[in-house]
């Protein structure tokens, strides 16, 4: 599983980092599985709901992990 923090836009848009798009190979019209493992606050100090138990470190993590290439899982 691969995760990443993204702002929600008008209309609940999000936008998939570069990198995922292309390591996927998802292109315009592409339908993509999504799962809801929290909500972190605009300043990314607080979790402020979790449907899951992972934490916002975690997340950073994960993160990092994905932007330099890899997945969160390794």
């Amino acid at each position: 599983m691969v995760a990443f923090i993204r702002r929600v836009y008008e209309k609940g848009k999000v936008t998939i980092p570069k990198e995922l798009r292309e390591l996927h190979n998802i292109e315009n019209g592409d339908l993509v599985k999504l799962q809801i493992i929290g909500v972190v606050e605009a300043d990314e100090r607080t979790t402020r709901r979790s449907t899951d138990a992972f934490q916002k470190s975690h997340l950073k993590a994960g993160y990092a992990k994905v932007a330099k290439g890899g997945n969160i899982d390794e």
